[in-house]
């Protein structure tokens, strides 16, 4: 019996054991099932605060990205402001510069103008005076005709030979004189020749100095294109300006007065020729720079479609550049056979009149042997004179 009860009593307390478990068990899952809720509570919220802060984050960085993009566009129309500020001046400079070229060059026209009328002048006056000392050689011949004519067949042989000896040192005065005259005319002509030829090399040197300066510029730019860059800017306006005016100074060369006139004609042609394909070197060189700046082709005549392609293939301007030194050391070459210098004529002449005169002394010295000593007065030997 007492058995039975303590069954019982610990059955009674197994059930009352379990029904406190399943209790606590089903206490622990409402818990868990509450801290589930709360954690996905707690993920939903923080989602949507990271959401909210991502919006956030979004809007502010398309704030500061369109400021960024203000301020870059801003700063990139100041230096495009300052970059036609600079063009601009620049293009006046040139104008300026161009205007000086072209007074300077008027100036020197009319300089050569007046050079041009004084040495027609001297000219006309230099053929007057020829053409009176031809008149005086050919009234000095008849009076020597009338004179001999004077002379009896009875007379002494001496006395003709006298007459004959003064009226060939009178013939050979004048004749001194024309050549005299003749070669100071060769001396004024030879002195608008040396101008020409100076005129030239100064504006051959004024070119020079162009391509010497924007000549690095060339070089860096032909660096930069070969290896994809960005290239600087490049204003050939100077160089093109130059090269026109050296050219304009070529055409008109005028080669009247050298010693060589036909020699120095044919070497200007040759400058002249020399300096066409020159030119258009220099412009296929500033259309390719341009064609790599704006990234097309150019329409232009004068460039060859392969020089662009050659941009494109990373050979930049180098071709280009070789054959304008080319080009420039040929003229070169060829402007400094212009650099003359003096002819005296006037001084030769005279060294061979004295040369003449001292053979003639000595000529007559042989012919006649010791003079005479005898009462009879002797004429002095005539002098080498002007007129």
């Amino acid at each position: 019996m007492n058995s039975d009860r303590a069954a019982e009593r610990e059955n009674r307390l197994r059930e009352e054991k379990r029904k406190v478990e399943e209790l606590l068990a089903e206490k622990k899952k409402e818990e868990l099932i509450e801290a589930r809720a709360r954690q996905a509570q707690e993920i939903a919220d923080l989602e949507a605060q990271l959401e909210a802060a991502v919006r956030v984050r979004i809007a502010e960085s398309a704030v500061e990205g369109k400021m960024e993009v203000e301020k870059k566009r801003q700063n990139l129309e100041q230096m495009q402001k300052a970059l036609d500020e600079q063009t601009k001046i620049r293009r006046e400079q040139l104008n300026a510069n161009a205007e000086i070229l072209k007074d300077s060059e008027k100036v020197r026209q009319e300089s050569l103008d007046a050079l041009r009328d004084a040495r027609k002048a001297e000219v006309a006056a230099l053929n007057t005076k020829k053409l009176e000392i031809n008149q005086k050689i050919h009234d000095a011949r008849i009076a020597k005709e009338e004179r001999l004519q004077m002379f009896d067949d009875s007379k002494n042989d001496e006395q003709k030979k006298i007459l004959l000896k003064k009226e060939g040192i009178i013939l050979n005065g004048v004749g001194n004189s024309a050549a005299l005259l003749n070669s100071l005319a060769l001396e004024n002509n030879f002195e608008a020749f040396k101008q020409e030829c100076r005129g030239l090399m100064t504006r051959h040197r004024k070119f020079i100095m162009e391509y010497s300066n924007i000549e690095p510029k060339l070089l860096t730019i032909h660096e930069q294109m070969k290896n994809g860059k960005k290239i600087e800017d490049c204003d050939m306006d100077g160089l093109r300006s130059a090269l026109r005016v050296f050219r304009d100074t070529a055409m008109n060369f005028n080669s009247a007065g050298s010693t060589a006139e036909t020699d120095f004609q044919t070497k200007i042609g040759i400058v002249i020729d020399l300096l066409t394909p020159l030119g258009s070197t220099f412009n296929k060189i500033e259309s390719v720079i341009e064609s790599y700046e704006g990234g097309k082709t150019t329409d232009s005549a004068e460039v060859d479609p392969k020089s662009v392609e050659n941009v494109k293939t990373g050979e930049g301007i180098g071709s280009l550049l070789v054959d304008a030194e080319n080009l420039m050391k040929e003229i070169g070459k060829l402007i400094q056979q212009f650099n003359v210098i003096g002819n005296d004529h006037l001084q030769k002449t005279l060294a061979i009149q004295m040369e003449q005169a001292q053979s003639s002394r000595n000529h007559h010295a042989i012919q006649n042997g010791p003079p005479a000593y005898d009462s009879t007065p002797k004429s002095k030997a005539a002098a080498i004179t002007e007129n």
